[in-house]
């Protein structure tokens, strides 16, 4: 976690959008399900590339998601 945590503060230091996002992504997805983090950075990813409009990879991070909310709220993932 620490490792890619550093790589998220390098990104966010030369403000580089793509690896940025990303950095958001990897980290949301190597997160163990059941951490807070985990749906949070994957949405900040999934955010970043809606804004570089990278719409294939908003869907990869979007299917991440969904897995998240079937595994942990049934209501959410329903709708």
């Amino acid at each position: 976690k620490s490792l890619f945590t550093e790589i998220l503060k390098d990104c966010q230091r030369t403000k580089d959008e793509s690896k940025l996002a990303v950095a958001y992504e990897n980290l949301g997805k190597f997160l163990p399900y059941g951490d807070p983090a985990k749906l949070k950075n994957l949405e900040l990813s999934f955010d970043s590339y809606e804004a570089l409009k990278m719409k294939e990879k908003q869907l990869d991070v979007l299917s991440e998601i969904v897995v998240i909310y079937f595994m942990s709220d049934w209501t959410m993932a329903e709708k």
